[in-house]
């Protein structure tokens, strides 16, 4: 929960979209995961390694990473 809480806070400072705004983004993301969450708590709570995945799907699809690299590095950027 803590890692999806942190995700949603990163993903608001450092959103990549072109046309949706960042509410619009939150919201679909956090509709596609209660989605994918829906009927299948029992299985996600006993594989943590598929809610990970899930979640990274969902979420990682979303984030600018190169920003959120420059912000945590500063100078000391490298870029892929």
């Amino acid at each position: 929960m803590r890692r999806i809480i942190m995700a949603l806070v990163i993903g608001c400072v450092s959103l990549n979209v072109m046309a949706e705004s960042p509410n619009d983004v939150i919201q679909s993301a956090a509709d596609e995961l209660a989605a994918g969450l829906e009927g299948r708590k029992d299985e996600l709570a006993a594989d943590r390694d598929a809610l990970d995945a899930l979640i990274d799907q969902i979420l990682m699809a979303r984030f600018d990473k190169r920003y959120v690299r420059l912000q945590t590095n500063g100078t000391d950027l490298r870029l892929d």
